[in-house]
């Protein structure tokens, strides 16, 4: 039901949040909405420049909950860090990536037929998980929401 597309993908700088929440959309949904409110209003106060969609980085997910980074891809992350907000860089290098139409609470679906594409295509997963949310929710109806899945890879 899913196919991916093999990319090289450069690293971006990003500001993060790490958070995590408990099963189901509705506590990931207000913990991000926090996560992100944060991180806006911590790159206004530092003059930072968004450059992409917003995205989480998994850490790891399972019937208790969700661990993640909230991020948000910037111009430049040089702007001092605090105990909550920290800076980094996306992944960089060999990955797949997936693209999911539909609510955010079917992501789930779309990621685990991407791992099994990807088990029988012979890849072997080599890092966190990323999400990118392409389309702006407050703005577009959920079935037709965007989201791209990117997998590190070897």
């Amino acid at each position: 039901g899913v196919s991916g597309e093999a990319v090289t993908v450069a690293p971006r700088p990003i500001y993060f949040v790490s958070a995590s929440s408990g099963p189901g959309a509705e506590s990931a949904k207000a913990v991000l909405t926090e996560a992100y409110s944060k991180l806006g209003k911590y790159l206004g106060d530092n003059g930072l420049t968004m450059q992409g969609a917003p995205l989480t980085i998994t850490t790891s997910y399972d019937k208790s909950g969700w661990k993640f980074d909230a991020a948000i891809p910037v111009d430049r992350n040089n702007a001092a860090t605090r105990d909550d907000i920290q800076s980094g860089a996306t992944y960089g290098g060999t990955a797949v990536q997936f693209i999911h139409v539909g609510p955010y609470d079917k992501l789930s679906d779309t990621i685990t037929k991407a791992e099994a594409w990807l088990s029988v295509q012979g890849y072997k997963m080599t890092g966190r998980l990323m999400d990118e949310y392409i389309s702006d929710p407050g703005k577009t109806p959920p079935d037709q929401l965007q989201t791209k899945v990117t997998i590190p890879v070897q």
